[in-house]
């Protein structure tokens, strides 16, 4: 394959350029305040509503006592201790 001297001029440019470099994938999770996963952003939306913990566990079809570790883990993550504090929490944040 023979080529003009335009052309090969054009070859070498293109391989010799710097190429840019990709931006990542924009992530398909959001992500939430203080590594909030978001099954315990599901519970504390639904703690902020005022739900009890027998009511969201029947509401997201899972035990009280996986209710109560999200809980744990919100709790420990936001750094509060009640689900009061958890509902200002979720309000400041944008969280409802």
């Amino acid at each position: 394959m023979k080529f003009t001297n335009e052309e090969a001029i054009n070859l070498i440019r293109e391989m010799t350029a710097p190429t840019v470099a990709e931006k990542p994938a924009p992530s398909s999770t959001p992500q939430y305040p203080n590594g909030l996963t978001e099954r315990e952003v599901e519970v504390l939306r639904l703690v902020a509503a005022g739900l009890s913990n027998p009511e969201i566990a029947e509401k997201m079809i899972i035990s009280r006592r996986t209710v109560e570790a999200h809980l744990r883990s919100i709790f420990a993550k936001t750094e509060v201790t009640s689900s009061a504090a958890a509902t200002r929490f979720a309000l400041e944040n944008n969280l409802t």
